[in-house]
């Protein structure tokens, strides 16, 4: 018989154990900054001309064909042009999937989890921020902090970290 292993005491959180945690981290962020310790980034090697030619191609015709399905989409009775498709996030994808391929970032798990998340939320925080729906009753001025904010949260809680898709939040 299988016996779960007993459950570590985890040390209560505190209001002075949090700042202190916040801290710390604080410091160790502003550390990066100077470029020393082990916190040190060293920025990648610039790409060669094939690469870049490659990062271009691919970037312009993916969000060239996303824009296409946009226009192609595109219905409204008042002749104003009501954006479907194209994102902000979009560049910031390209860049990772052209620019950066080998980025933890940019594997399709992250991709695809990420975006999925930021949806999620995205749909949620406007079902309750978003006056045309009887369910709101959250001011709509905390929509976009309130959706990003719990976007990173999940993302950093289920392990599918992905930039552009918080942008999606």
């Amino acid at each position: 018989d299988w016996v779960p292993p007993p459950e570590e005491e985890l040390p209560p959180v505190t209001v002075a154990s949090t700042l202190d945690y916040f801290a710390v981290e604080v410091r160790k962020y502003f550390r990066k900054w100077k470029g020393k310790g082990a916190a040190a980034f060293n920025p990648p090697p610039r790409a060669g001309m094939a690469a870049c030619f490659c990062t271009f191609v691919g970037t312009f015709l993916a969000i060239l064909v996303i824009g296409l399905l946009q226009k192609a989409n595109t219905h409204s009775d008042d002749g104003m042009v009501e954006p479907l498709l194209l994102l902000g996030c979009f560049g910031a994808l390209a860049t990772l999937l052209y620019a950066a391929p080998a980025s933890p970032f940019a594997q399709p798990r992250m991709v695809i989890g990420g975006h999925l998340i930021g949806c999620v939320s995205a749909l949620i925080v406007d079902y309750f921020t978003n006056p045309a729906f009887a369910t709101a009753f959250i001011p709509q001025v905390v929509a976009v902090p309130l959706s990003v904010a719990i976007t990173i949260s999940l993302m950093a809680a289920s392990g599918f970290i992905h930039p552009p898709g918080a942008a999606c939040g």
